[in-house]
């Protein structure tokens, strides 16, 4: 059976979806189960989201669609049943500098048999006793009591781990705590956290890069989120940028396993963790085929190379900042705490 009933069918070509910068293709996703791969496409030329199925014969299947009013570019999204009925909601952040608390910095909408409600839940109120806040990225996490994570770019350069329930047509925050660590901090660069699994583990990271660094912290899920690794990493001269979302790896053939790092102009390498370390390959799809930016690449292309991505050689990693977990033992505990 279908996941969600569909409102459009036919061909759906990126070069149709471009006019933004913020244009992004998340996924593949397989929600329903049916082995065919679904994709959140996010601030395409007319419509804010898209959610398109990709079905056997590589045509596209629109199964839902949502433009806000207000021109609101999104930063992220991802689903999650939030109230354990067996329907997912979509949650979105927008891409926004929330000064005055009365714009909203997530947005939930319901699932329906035909999709998702048109007219979402939101939030507005600060967290934590943060101002300015910018979200910069989503992310879902295993975590029942804290499925769901929020980074925030400057001047708060912090992740954040929460619940959210529903409670008569109101969004409440529940558990949140702050994630962060010094590697991070500074700076007024993009700043981005994801879940991921490694050798069957989960973690979070948070990433910022600096010219040719990447600033790395990675956070042990199973551990109580203990900081588990800080450091940051010389490419060796290679210019780095994280305006491309970064995003877990789901191999074919082994399962969830790393996390994409899309970060060079052409290459996607692959960051693991191996024996507690922070271990980052080259990959064997590039950046214009899995993450292409010209909008002209099919779907199902780009969604099979995600599929398809394997680790080819290690980096051979010099540190320009490294941290070690004694050094920075004091600094993960109290920025774990959640100060109410």
């Amino acid at each position: 059976m279908r996941f969600f009933q569909a409102i459009f069918l036919g061909v759906f070509f990126l070069s149709n979806a471009e006019g933004k910068e913020a244009f992004h293709v998340k996924g593949p996703f397989d929600l329903d189960k049916d082995k065919a791969s679904e994709c959140l496409i996010l601030n395409s030329k007319n419509h804010s989201i898209l959610f398109v199925e990709i079905n056997f014969s590589g045509e596209n299947d629109t199964l839902w669609s949502y433009k806000f009013e207000n021109e609101i570019t999104i930063a992220d999204g991802g689903f999650i049943d939030l109230d354990n009925d067996g329907v997912l909601e979509l949650i979105i952040i927008p891409k926004i500098i929330n000064v005055d608390k009365e714009s909203p910095w997530l947005y939930v909408f319901r699932g329906s048999a035909s999709g998702f409600m048109n007219k979402p839940l939101f939030y507005t109120a600060a967290p934590l006793s943060l101002t300015a806040m910018r979200p910069s990225s989503l992310t879902i996490l295993s975590d029942p009591s804290s499925p769901l994570g929020v980074c925030f770019a400057s001047p708060v350069r912090k992740g954040m781990i929460f619940n959210l329930r529903i409670n008569e047509g109101q969004l409440k925050l529940i558990n949140p705590k702050l994630l962060s660590s010094s590697s991070n901090n500074n700076g007024y660069g993009a700043i981005q956290m994801s879940s991921f699994s490694s050798n069957k583990r989960d973690y979070i990271s948070i990433l910022s890069v600096e010219k040719d660094s990447l600033h790395t912290t990675i956070f042990d899920v199973e551990d109580n989120y203990n900081l588990l690794e800080s450091k940051s990493i010389s490419f060796n001269s290679l210019p780095l940028n994280l305006n491309t979302p970064i995003m877990p790896r789901t191999f074919k053939y082994d399962g969830k396993d790393g996390l994409l790092l899309p970060i060079s102009s052409d290459d996607v390498f692959l960051l693991r963790i191996l024996d507690s370390e922070i271990m980052i390959s080259t990959t064997n799809i590039s950046k214009n085929d899995a993450f292409p930016t010209d909008y002209k690449s099919s779907l199902q292309s780009i969604l099979k190379s995600r599929k398809n991505a394997v680790a080819l050689k290690p980096l051979e990693i010099s540190l320009t900042k490294p941290f070690s977990r004694s050094e920075d033992y004091a600094r993960r505990h109290w920025r774990l705490q959640a100060p109410f």
